[in-house]
């Protein structure tokens, strides 16, 4: 194949990648409830402990410990990123009905072009750490990258404060 090929080949596919990128931004999702009763409940705090399940200090203390072994702890690690993985599937989903509701307020009249800049800054800011933690996660898998959770969470928390505002939460 000629340069010419390689690279006509090479921009079709990220083109294709831009589609798909903004199509998964864009496309809507199907969301789980989300109405004032599950919003009353709904406390980002819930998602602190992925800011520590993959600590490194536990690592190591527990590496010092008699009787523990490597193969120990290759699967308390990988357990441990099991739970991570649950709880970004749940924090996406969170995330989705907070940015639902978000909608509904400003369909409603209750909030202002404020809200719906906050709601598209909140979603492009998630998607991109949300996708950074995830490729994190497989560096971390190989030893390779710490992971931190923190500004996924603060993500999340600051989205949650921002819908509570207008409702006096």
């Amino acid at each position: 194949m000629t340069l010419l090929s390689w690279a006509g080949i090479v921009a079709i596919a990220a083109a294709f990648l831009l589609v798909a990128i903004a199509y998964r931004l864009l496309a809507p999702r199907s969301i789980r409830h989300a109405d004032a009763e599950w919003f009353r409940g709904f406390h980002p705090e819930r998602y602190q402990p992925m800011l520590r399940i993959l600590d490194s200090s536990e690592f190591r203390f527990l590496a010092r410990q008699p009787g523990v072994t490597r193969q120990l702890l290759r699967e308390l690690r990988r357990r441990r990123i099991g739970v991570l993985n649950a709880y970004l599937r749940s924090m996406h989903s969170d995330f989705d009905r907070l940015q639902a509701l978000g909608r509904v307020l400003i369909g409603a009249g209750l909030a202002d072009r404020a809200m719906a800049d906050a709601l598209l800054q909140s979603k492009l800011t998630f998607t991109r750490v949300w996708w950074g933690l995830r490729l994190r996660l497989v560096l971390y898998r190989w030893g390779l990258a710490p992971v931190d959770a923190s500004k996924l969470v603060n993500t999340l928390g600051s989205l949650d404060r921002t819908l509570r505002a207008p409702l006096g939460a």
